[in-house]
């Protein structure tokens, strides 16, 4: 109980500390602050660089401007076609201050008025004062020097610093104490006086428990004079059940828990999370039981793959899926999960990472899609809690009802899943010839509203990555396109032939469908190669799709081809995950039926009478 009531009071410093080190930062006005220039530069200088310079003046610009580059301290110090562009310890000297401060009609930095603010030309000017300190050399993927990234706050392992030693030492109770009297006492204060019993309890109780004392209760500390009256006072408060919903309140701040999912597309998503309240209960839960906090946070992230976790922590996982939904926007939901995860459990903001390596805290793009992947490998489910059924009766008609509605949404949901995967198949010429260009697509394919019909960019990346899969090892059907595919475009024609050679003499045997379709006639390009394989597969399917005797309508040749088509990770297949991923693989009408029907379940969880508790967590696809 104690130690609760101590982390208790340790938040609340760390929150008033918090508080300080935000002043602190705001109130650093010279250079000096900043150490040996190095963080000033982080802080004050590569930001702004970034901001407003790299577009024209780095090596990723399209064209270097006047020969100057200054993603690296040797091109800063190089210069251009017109020399370099400071003149370290010299502003007065420097061409870059000079750009930046408009006074030459001939040279104005940044172009097309956009002139930095006075506060920036102030700090670009102090920065080249002080020797222009500058820690890159070539190019840099971290926005900060490994010295200044391992002395960031959040890297800090916890550590027992020495109690300080203080005047006032009779006022000392705990080593916390000593720690607040060293700083007032720093600053010539001293404690306030001590506060009354009456004022005490109020205290007391309104932290550990968010509501005031009772009259009763503050009858009952005011007759008790043992010595040990407030610490029977506190072991009550946090036995309280009180005191996990107070405490817990912050907790769920953080993980920016809600009962709603916020904009979403009404007519087919039920706007209720299913059974929020399930994590809201276990976050009090594990504040009441002295849950440790190692396992409070593994058990939201992954209460799915911890052995010893029993089925009721699975709500832990709400911590992560109780996130607003954008309009279904993948990415964006995925951006929200990463900023809960790292802002909540690491002190971290990463989501500027989305876009460009951070400028302040030291996370490159590349880690921040790193924990991207993770998310998109994973999908939401939801499961019912262990928890005892109340009325057996409303239980069945609960279960009844349920399972209506699933079958009502499967039924449908394969039908179009069928008639898409058709779609898929009769255009996989299409698709392979796509796959050539693979990566003229966009990086993010957001909510895509595809027709029926169209080239659906996620299914030019299914198999575009089933591909990348077949080269790993010689594959019968496959070997030729890879080879193919080595071949310069403007050496194809010279040299196809020599490639149909390679594998028409090669030990391991292609299969002869493929074979035939390149063996008379070279390809004289990779599009005719995609063409060729797609009309061997797209005439498989014809074969077997009018084939009245499934059983012998296809050789062990023209077999190996329709399972490229139809196995269960075949790229032209809608897959049967896509349940929740509905939004990448049907047209929009298709997608609000499903949608609708989809609704229609998590509101009887939510509505109906009978309904046990159920958790939304995440697992791996």
């Amino acid at each position: 109980m104690r130690q609760r009531f101590l982390i208790s009071g340790v938040t609340g410093l760390f929150r008033f500390a918090l508080s300080l080190a935000v002043l602190a930062v705001f109130s650093l006005a010279t250079p000096r602050a900043f150490g040996d220039g190095i963080e000033f530069f982080e802080k004050k200088i590569r930001p702004v660089f970034v901001e407003h310079c790299y577009q024209c003046h780095s090596q990723d610009a399209e064209k270097v401007k006047g020969g100057f580059r200054l993603d690296s301290r040797a091109g800063l110090l190089q210069g251009g076609d017109n020399g370099p562009a400071i003149v370290p310890g010299d502003p007065e000297g420097s061409r870059l201050i000079k750009a930046v401060r408009y006074t030459d009609e001939d040279l104005k930095m940044p172009p097309k008025n956009q002139q930095l603010s006075d506060q920036q030309i102030a700090d670009l000017e102090a920065w080249v004062k002080m020797g222009a300190p500058d820690p890159r050399e070539g190019k840099t993927l971290m926005p900060m020097n490994q010295t200044v990234t391992r002395q960031h706050w959040a890297f800090q392992p916890v550590g027992q610093p020495s109690v300080p030693s203080v005047k006032y030492s009779s006022w000392v109770k705990t080593p916390i104490d000593a720690f607040i009297l060293a700083k007032l006492e720093a600053n010539k204060l001293k404690p306030a006086p001590t506060a009354d019993k009456r004022t005490l309890l109020r205290r007391a109780t309104y932290d550990l428990t968010g509501l005031p004392a009772t009259f009763g209760e503050v009858q009952a500390f005011m007759k008790d004079k043992s010595p040990d009256a407030f610490a029977r006072v506190v072991d009550r408060l946090l036995a309280s059940p009180r005191y996990g919903e107070r405490w817990g309140r912050y907790w769920l701040d953080v993980a920016r828990y809600a009962d709603t999912k916020g904009y979403v597309y009404g007519d087919r998503e039920e706007k209720r999370f299913v059974h929020s309240y399930a994590y809201r209960d276990w976050v009090v839960r594990a504040f009441n039981d002295d849950l440790p906090y190692d396992q409070f946070l593994k058990l939201q992230i992954a209460a799915d793959q911890m052995a010893d976790a029993d089925r009721d922590t699975l709500a832990a996982m709400g911590f992560l899926t109780l996130g607003r939904r954008f309009l279904g926007v993948v990415h964006d939901i995925i951006d929200d999960r990463i900023d809960v995860l790292m802002r909540g459990t690491q002190g971290l903001t990463v989501s500027c990472a989305r876009c460009h390596d951070h400028k302040f805290d030291p996370i490159p793009t590349r880690d921040y899609y790193s924990l991207y992947g993770v998310f998109a490998a994973s999908t939401e489910r939801t499961v019912a809690l262990n928890v005892p059924v109340q009325n057996a009766k409303e239980f069945l008609e609960f279960d009844k009802e349920l399972k209506r509605r699933e079958e009502a949404f499967r039924s449908v949901f394969n039908e179009k899943r069928a008639e898409q995967s058709k779609c898929f198949r009769a255009r996989v010429t299409d698709y392979l010839i796509e796959v050539l260009e693979v990566q003229r697509l966009p990086t993010e394919e957001f909510y895509a509203f595809v027709f029926a019909n169209e080239i659906n960019p996620v299914v030019v990346r299914q198999w575009h990555s089933y591909l990348l899969g077949t080269a790993k090892k010689f594959d019968p059907v496959w070997a030729p396109w890879h080879a193919f595919v080595q071949i310069p475009a403007n050496e194809f024609a010279s040299k196809a032939a020599s490639v149909i050679a390679s594998f028409t003499n090669a030990a391991q045997a292609v299969n002869p469908l493929v074979a035939a379709a390149f063996k008379e006639n070279p390809p004289a390009s990779m599009r005719e190669v995609a063409e060729r394989y797609g009309k061997l597969l797209v005439d498989v399917d014809k074969k077997w799709n009018a084939a009245t005797d499934k059983k012998s309508a296809l050789n062990k040749d023209e077999d190996a081809l329709k399972q490229i088509l139809y196995a269960d990770d075949s790229p032209s297949i809608v897959p049967a995950g896509a349940i929740v991923d509905m939004e990448w693989y049907f047209d929009e009408p298709t997608r609000v039926e499903l949608g609708k029907l989809s609704k229609e379940i998590d509101r009887w969880m939510v509505e109906s009478p009978g309904a046990p508790p159920h958790a939304v967590i995440l697992e791996d696809r």
